[in-house]
């Protein structure tokens, strides 16, 4: 915002313009990165178990 003013040829630095965005409550929303996390269209096969736990219960701990 206060580069767009500076380019405009207003005289402000950032501070005062975030001191009257803040009165006037005015906020800027900044775009967030879309990251992808997990890939579950691939070509790769599934690992084995290898350990073969078997977690079932028979009784109470």
């Amino acid at each position: 915002m206060a580069r767009r003013l500076k380019d405009d040829g207003e005289d402000v630095g950032r501070r005062r313009v975030r001191r009257l965005m803040r009165e006037n409550s005015v906020f800027s929303v900044q775009p967030r990165c879309f990251r992808k996390t997990t890939d579950s269209d691939h070509d790769h096969g599934v690992a084995p178990n290898l350990l073969e736990q078997d977690f079932d219960v028979s009784e109470l701990n």
